[in-house]
Protein backbone atom coordinates (compact mmCIF):
# COMPACT_ATOMS: atom_id res chain seq x y z
CA UNK A 1 0.00 0.00 0.00
CA UNK A 2 0.81 3.50 -1.05
CA UNK A 3 1.01 6.07 1.84
CA UNK A 4 0.02 9.38 0.64
CA UNK A 5 -0.34 12.29 2.71
CA UNK A 6 -1.58 15.69 1.33
CA UNK A 7 0.05 18.21 3.19
CA UNK A 8 -2.42 21.53 1.53
CA UNK A 9 -2.77 25.18 2.78
CA UNK A 10 -6.41 25.57 3.23
CA UNK A 11 -8.74 26.75 0.36
CA UNK A 12 -5.96 25.51 -1.73
CA UNK A 13 -8.36 22.75 -3.84
CA UNK A 14 -7.81 20.04 -1.46
CA UNK A 15 -11.37 18.56 -1.79
CA UNK A 16 -11.59 18.99 -5.40
CA UNK A 17 -8.76 16.83 -5.53
CA UNK A 18 -9.76 14.62 -3.19
CA UNK A 19 -12.98 14.28 -5.10
CA UNK A 20 -11.44 13.41 -8.17
CA UNK A 21 -9.04 10.66 -6.76
CA UNK A 22 -11.61 8.66 -5.35
CA UNK A 23 -14.54 9.29 -7.72
CA UNK A 24 -11.82 7.98 -10.07
CA UNK A 25 -10.44 5.19 -8.11
CA UNK A 26 -13.75 3.97 -6.25
CA UNK A 27 -13.01 1.18 -3.17
CA UNK A 28 -8.88 1.46 -4.40
CA UNK A 29 -8.44 4.65 -2.27
CA UNK A 30 -8.90 4.86 1.43
CA UNK A 31 -9.29 8.39 2.34
CA UNK A 32 -9.02 9.76 5.69
CA UNK A 33 -9.84 13.81 6.79
CA UNK A 34 -7.78 13.62 9.54
CA UNK A 35 -9.58 16.65 11.37
CA UNK A 36 -13.47 14.91 10.81
CA UNK A 37 -12.89 10.71 11.10
CA UNK A 38 -9.52 8.64 11.13
CA UNK A 39 -9.89 6.28 8.99
CA UNK A 40 -7.74 2.95 9.51
CA UNK A 41 -5.13 1.93 6.59
CA UNK A 42 -6.29 -1.03 4.43
CA UNK A 43 -3.57 -3.07 3.19
CA UNK A 44 -5.70 -4.33 0.10
CA UNK A 45 -5.91 -1.26 -1.64
CA UNK A 46 -3.40 0.44 -3.19
CA UNK A 47 -3.99 3.82 -1.93
CA UNK A 48 -3.90 5.51 2.10
CA UNK A 49 -4.40 8.69 1.56
CA UNK A 50 -4.35 11.06 4.20
CA UNK A 51 -5.12 14.47 4.63
CA UNK A 52 -2.66 17.41 6.32
CA UNK A 53 -3.04 21.34 6.91
CA UNK A 54 0.43 21.16 8.91
CA UNK A 55 -0.65 24.04 10.83
CA UNK A 56 2.27 23.65 13.62
CA UNK A 57 4.64 23.00 11.13
CA UNK A 58 5.64 20.08 13.19
CA UNK A 59 2.78 17.09 11.77
CA UNK A 60 5.47 15.93 8.87
CA UNK A 61 8.81 15.88 7.34
CA UNK A 62 9.16 15.93 4.10
CA UNK A 63 12.27 13.70 4.81
CA UNK A 64 10.09 10.59 5.89
CA UNK A 65 10.90 8.65 2.90
CA UNK A 66 8.08 5.97 3.19
CA UNK A 67 5.11 8.45 2.81
CA UNK A 68 4.39 9.91 -0.48
CA UNK A 69 4.03 13.91 -0.03
CA UNK A 70 1.37 15.57 -2.47
CA UNK A 71 1.58 19.27 -1.46
CA UNK A 72 -1.35 21.69 -2.49
CA UNK A 73 -0.84 25.43 -2.54
CA UNK A 74 -2.12 28.43 -4.20
CA UNK A 75 -1.57 32.37 -4.18
CA UNK A 76 -1.22 33.82 -1.17
CA UNK A 77 -4.19 36.12 -1.17
CA UNK A 78 -6.52 33.84 -2.82
CA UNK A 79 -6.19 31.20 -0.07
CA UNK A 80 -6.41 33.58 2.99
CA UNK A 81 -9.24 35.29 1.80
CA UNK A 82 -11.42 32.75 1.15
CA UNK A 83 -9.96 30.49 4.23
CA UNK A 84 -11.24 33.57 6.11
CA UNK A 85 -14.64 34.07 4.76
CA UNK A 86 -15.34 30.03 5.14
CA UNK A 87 -14.50 30.56 8.75
CA UNK A 88 -16.72 33.52 9.55
CA UNK A 89 -19.71 31.68 7.55
CA UNK A 90 -18.61 28.53 8.88
CA UNK A 91 -21.36 25.68 10.50
CA UNK A 92 -21.28 24.57 13.78
CA UNK A 93 -19.83 21.11 12.90
CA UNK A 94 -16.84 22.79 10.65
CA UNK A 95 -16.55 25.45 13.96
CA UNK A 96 -16.23 22.31 16.26
CA UNK A 97 -13.58 20.32 13.75
CA UNK A 98 -11.49 23.57 13.96
CA UNK A 99 -11.61 23.89 17.56
CA UNK A 100 -10.81 20.13 18.33
CA UNK A 101 -7.64 19.64 16.21
CA UNK A 102 -6.36 22.68 14.52
CA UNK A 103 -6.96 26.48 15.08
CA UNK A 104 -9.73 28.09 15.87
CA UNK A 105 -10.65 31.94 15.60
CA UNK A 106 -13.61 33.98 17.07
CA UNK A 107 -13.81 36.01 13.61
CA UNK A 108 -16.76 38.38 12.31
CA UNK A 109 -16.90 39.91 9.08
CA UNK A 110 -15.46 43.13 9.95
CA UNK A 111 -11.87 44.71 9.54
CA UNK A 112 -10.95 43.62 12.95
CA UNK A 113 -11.11 40.31 12.52
CA UNK A 114 -9.59 40.84 8.43
CA UNK A 115 -6.99 42.67 10.18
CA UNK A 116 -6.05 39.87 12.88
CA UNK A 117 -6.84 36.90 10.38
CA UNK A 118 -4.83 38.35 7.27
CA UNK A 119 -1.44 38.48 9.77
CA UNK A 120 -1.16 35.53 11.02
CA UNK A 121 -2.56 33.61 7.94
CA UNK A 122 0.39 36.05 5.64
CA UNK A 123 2.80 33.96 8.31
CA UNK A 124 1.38 30.95 7.96
CA UNK A 125 1.65 30.92 4.15
CA UNK A 126 5.01 32.07 4.39
CA UNK A 127 6.04 29.18 6.50
CA UNK A 128 4.23 26.69 4.73
CA UNK A 129 5.84 27.09 1.41
CA UNK A 130 9.24 28.20 2.69
CA UNK A 131 8.46 24.17 4.29
CA UNK A 132 6.73 22.22 1.49
CA UNK A 133 7.33 24.21 -1.70
CA UNK A 134 10.34 26.77 -1.99
CA UNK A 135 12.85 23.21 -0.85
CA UNK A 136 11.65 21.74 -4.21
CA UNK A 137 10.90 23.54 -6.71
CA UNK A 138 14.37 23.15 -8.60
CA UNK A 139 15.24 20.00 -6.55
CA UNK A 140 12.96 17.17 -7.44
CA UNK A 141 12.16 14.74 -4.44
CA UNK A 142 11.34 11.00 -4.94
CA UNK A 143 8.54 11.50 -2.47
CA UNK A 144 7.58 15.26 -2.97
CA UNK A 145 4.97 16.11 -5.40
CA UNK A 146 4.12 19.93 -5.99
CA UNK A 147 0.30 20.89 -7.21
CA UNK A 148 -0.70 24.70 -7.66
CA UNK A 149 -4.02 25.43 -7.39
CA UNK A 150 -4.31 27.24 -10.60
CA UNK A 151 -2.77 24.15 -12.63
CA UNK A 152 -5.43 21.75 -11.21
CA UNK A 153 -8.37 24.02 -12.22
CA UNK A 154 -6.88 24.77 -15.40
CA UNK A 155 -6.56 21.02 -16.52
CA UNK A 156 -7.47 18.59 -14.19
CA UNK A 157 -7.50 15.91 -16.61
CA UNK A 158 -3.55 16.08 -16.78
CA UNK A 159 -2.95 16.97 -13.53
CA UNK A 160 -4.74 14.13 -11.80
CA UNK A 161 -3.79 11.50 -14.40
CA UNK A 162 -0.34 12.34 -14.01
CA UNK A 163 -0.56 12.55 -10.22
CA UNK A 164 -1.83 8.81 -9.59
CA UNK A 165 0.09 7.27 -12.56
CA UNK A 166 3.22 8.70 -10.81
CA UNK A 167 2.10 6.46 -7.71
CA UNK A 168 1.25 3.95 -9.42
CA UNK A 169 -2.17 3.49 -10.32
CA UNK A 170 -1.72 2.56 -14.18
CA UNK A 171 -3.34 4.33 -16.87
CA UNK A 172 -5.99 1.41 -17.57
CA UNK A 173 -7.27 2.19 -14.44
CA UNK A 174 -8.06 5.80 -14.99
CA UNK A 175 -10.56 5.37 -17.27
CA UNK A 176 -13.53 6.94 -15.16
CA UNK A 177 -11.39 10.18 -14.62
CA UNK A 178 -12.88 12.38 -17.57
CA UNK A 179 -16.46 11.70 -16.44
CA UNK A 180 -15.65 12.93 -12.72
CA UNK A 181 -14.04 15.86 -13.89
CA UNK A 182 -17.54 16.30 -16.19
CA UNK A 183 -19.53 16.04 -12.90
CA UNK A 184 -17.54 18.74 -11.11
CA UNK A 185 -18.02 22.16 -11.78
CA UNK A 186 -14.35 23.37 -11.34
CA UNK A 187 -14.45 27.25 -10.81
CA UNK A 188 -11.71 29.66 -11.95
CA UNK A 189 -10.31 32.33 -10.00
CA UNK A 190 -12.84 35.10 -7.92
CA UNK A 191 -12.31 38.40 -8.45
CA UNK A 192 -10.86 39.79 -5.64
CA UNK A 193 -11.44 42.78 -6.04
CA UNK A 194 -15.10 41.98 -4.82
CA UNK A 195 -13.66 41.25 -1.17
CA UNK A 196 -15.04 44.02 1.29
CA UNK A 197 -11.63 44.40 2.85
CA UNK A 198 -9.22 44.21 -0.41
CA UNK A 199 -8.50 48.02 -0.35
CA UNK A 200 -6.92 48.13 3.32
CA UNK A 201 -3.72 48.08 4.44
CA UNK A 202 -4.32 44.73 6.39
CA UNK A 203 -4.24 43.62 2.59
CA UNK A 204 -1.38 45.35 1.12
CA UNK A 205 0.40 44.20 4.01
CA UNK A 206 -0.57 40.60 4.22
CA UNK A 207 0.65 40.25 0.36
CA UNK A 208 3.80 42.29 0.55
CA UNK A 209 5.41 40.17 3.38
CA UNK A 210 4.93 37.13 1.08
CA UNK A 211 5.82 39.08 -2.46
CA UNK A 212 9.46 37.59 -2.67
CA UNK A 213 8.01 34.30 -2.39
CA UNK A 214 5.49 35.14 -4.94
CA UNK A 215 7.40 36.06 -7.58
CA UNK A 216 10.01 33.27 -6.92
CA UNK A 217 6.91 30.92 -7.37
CA UNK A 218 5.52 33.06 -10.54
CA UNK A 219 2.37 33.11 -8.76
CA UNK A 220 -0.23 36.16 -9.08
CA UNK A 221 0.04 38.83 -7.13
CA UNK A 222 -2.88 41.55 -6.38
CA UNK A 223 -1.56 44.54 -4.72
CA UNK A 224 1.74 44.13 -4.06
CA UNK A 225 2.82 44.32 -8.02
CA UNK A 226 1.60 48.27 -8.30
CA UNK A 227 4.11 50.83 -8.86
CA UNK A 228 5.24 52.35 -5.70
CA UNK A 229 5.38 49.24 -4.05
CA UNK A 230 8.71 50.04 -2.58
CA UNK A 231 7.81 53.24 -0.52
CA UNK A 232 4.51 50.77 0.86
CA UNK A 233 7.52 48.44 2.10
CA UNK A 234 9.35 51.35 3.84
CA UNK A 235 5.97 53.19 5.18
CA UNK A 236 4.87 50.13 6.86
CA UNK A 237 8.14 47.95 7.76
CA UNK A 238 7.31 44.77 5.40
CA UNK A 239 8.66 42.81 2.82
CA UNK A 240 11.12 39.77 3.09
CA UNK A 241 11.61 39.17 6.75
CA UNK A 242 12.47 36.35 8.70
CA UNK A 243 9.51 33.78 9.25
CA UNK A 244 8.74 34.62 12.55
CA UNK A 245 7.69 31.10 14.38
CA UNK A 246 3.65 31.17 14.05
CA UNK A 247 2.65 29.25 17.58
CA UNK A 248 3.81 32.50 19.49
CA UNK A 249 0.61 34.04 17.43
CA UNK A 250 -1.21 32.78 19.96
CA UNK A 251 0.02 35.09 22.92
CA UNK A 252 -1.11 38.20 21.02
CA UNK A 253 -4.62 38.03 20.93
CA UNK A 254 -6.84 35.92 23.26
CA UNK A 255 -9.42 35.10 19.83
CA UNK A 256 -6.72 32.24 18.46
CA UNK A 257 -6.99 29.10 20.44
CA UNK A 258 -4.65 26.73 19.47
CA UNK A 259 -5.39 22.82 20.09
CA UNK A 260 -2.31 21.04 19.79
CA UNK A 261 -1.64 17.34 20.98
CA UNK A 262 -1.00 15.55 17.72
CA UNK A 263 3.18 15.54 18.66
CA UNK A 264 5.96 15.85 15.52
CA UNK A 265 5.96 12.93 13.33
Amino acid sequence: MQHVVNPTFPRSGHHLLQRLVCGTLGDQVVYSERYASQALADPTRPLYWEKSHDYHLVEWHPDRDDVMFVVQYRTCLESIVSDFEIRVVASDELTRAYESVDAHFDLKMDLASWEFFADWASDYWRAFVEKWVMPFRHHARRNIHLLEYSHLVRDPQSEVSGLLQRLGIPRRDLGALPQVIASEQVRGRRDLRAFEFFDTTATRRAEAKVQPLLESLGLRQYTTHAPGVRAFHEAHGVGPVPTPHLQGKASRATALRIADGRGSR
